[in-house]
């Protein structure tokens, strides 16, 4: 959305941007493609969206509009002054500088069912460093509580809009963004690490489509988990399936791993961040 022929350059350019740190600070791995940089839109499937960085003769991309330029792909495009290619490096720089948002576990914090605020924690767990992705799809400010696991003390603005200093009072930090903006924020201090260990608690299952079942299970933790899931078959062989760190803590688990019929056991540890580990045994 936002994104017709007929918006502003300007509106273009900041719900651009605002896409490129989505791929950028949410989990996974972020990929540019050519011309990215250079605000090439191409008019749609993969031929379409093949324009040449030099000098095009080609009509059907010589007519595209690009974002953030007054040129045109007949005109060559290499301009490290463009104004996505100075964001997207300045992204590229925060992602490359701080580990947690390259490898940290996800926990989405805050969200709006309409265009509003949207955010999410990327918790590096060996350092016990929190960062909050925050973004703002509306077009007017938003403001909102979003609870984070860093309890209290500083947090510094890394990149992007809004306050460059917030603090955490509680477990709650308060988020302000403009219209059509985004900003990364770390905390300045570690996590706090629990005293005892996580309780953990069966949450039951349900169908997931062809003939797949979603296991999940709770826990009233504050602090971060991790959430590892194994099957055990009625033959007692054992298949480690995967880990959540986003509750409500859940596994798919397809229909061929386990015999029609047959009775199978899911298998939940959690483990916070000082190492504590719960396991629970829940019927599939």
């Amino acid at each position: 959305a936002g994104l017709g022929k007929g918006t502003p350059d300007a509106r273009l350019r900041r719900r651009m941007e605002m896409g490129y740190a989505l791929l950028f600070f949410a989990r996974g791995v972020p990929v540019i493609y050519y011309g990215d940089e250079q605000g090439f839109t191409g008019d749609g499937g993969d031929q379409d969206a093949r324009e040449d960085m030099f000098e095009s003769r080609v009509a059907s991309y010589n007519d595209n509009r690009l974002i953030g330029s007054d040129a045109t792909t007949a005109d060559d495009n290499f301009d490290p002054a463009h104004p996505l290619f100075k964001a997207l490096a300045a992204m590229a720089r925060v992602y490359r500088g701080e580990r947690g948002l390259r490898r940290g576990v996800q926990i989405v914090r805050y969200f709006e069912d309409t265009a509003g605020l949207f955010a999410l924690s990327r918790i590096d767990w060996d350092r016990r460093r929190e960062y909050l992705f925050v973004l703002n799809t509306a077009d007017e400010e938003r403001r909102a509580m979003v609870p984070v696991a860093t309890a209290d003390g500083p947090w510094r603005r890394l990149i992007g809009e809004g306050a460059a200093a917030l603090s955490s009072r509680d477990g709650r930090l308060a988020a302000s963004l403009p219209a059509n903006a985004y900003a990364v924020y770390r905390a300045e201090a570690a996590i706090s690490p629990p005293a005892e260990a996580p309780d953990l608690a069966c949450a039951g299952t349900m169908p997931a489509g062809d003939g797949a079942r979603s296991v999940a299970v709770a826990s009233t933790a504050r602090g971060p988990l991790r959430v590892h899931f194994a099957l055990e078959r009625p033959d007692g062989t054992t298949l480690e399936l995967g880990t959540d760190t986003d509750p409500p803590y859940r596994i798919v688990v397809d229909a061929d791993r386990v015999a029609p019929g047959a009775a199978a056991t899911i298998i939940a540890e959690a483990e916070d961040l000082a190492g504590h580990r719960t396991t629970r045994r829940c019927p599939l």
